[in-house]
């Protein structure tokens, strides 16, 4: 039974070494979406891991992806456009991506916390923030 969605940042500090996150992740209960696995490969690579861990890493993530309804993608994008809306308003130099928005709606679709350290999600409902 799922626990939590994790977001890619949860994924990443999980292989690097986030004690927190690891043990999270160790414990199972953690699901995730396609286009998270896709950002964490584009991510990993992008840091310099060699593609064939990268790639070991987000086929290992991509197993644990679920299906989203189809309707999450309309509430990700009012979700990303409200919310990166009032950071500008705030004067925040934090932005919400579209996976980013995707992950959170789809864990708010599937009645899951959404489990984070993104600072674009610190104190947003139905979030589970670890540091």
């Amino acid at each position: 039974m799922a626990k939590y969605l994790g977001d890619t940042y949860a994924f990443i500090e999980a292989f690097t070494g986030h004690p927190r996150y690891g043990r999270i992740l160790k414990a199972g209960g953690v699901v995730t979406t396609a286009l998270n696995a896709l950002e964490l490969h584009y991510s990993l690579l992008r840091t310099g891991v060699a593609p064939d861990e990268s790639e070991r890493y987000s086929r290992a993530t991509l197993r644990l992806a679920v299906e989203v309804p189809h309707e999450v993608a309309i509430t990700a994008a009012r979700t990303r456009f409200s919310m990166n809306e009032q950071f500008r308003k705030t004067g925040s130099n934090l932005r919400v991506s579209s996976v980013d928005a995707w992950g959170y709606a789809a864990a708010q679709a599937l009645e899951l916390p959404f489990l984070t350290g993104d600072p674009a999600f610190k104190g947003v409902p139905g979030v589970s923030f670890v540091t």
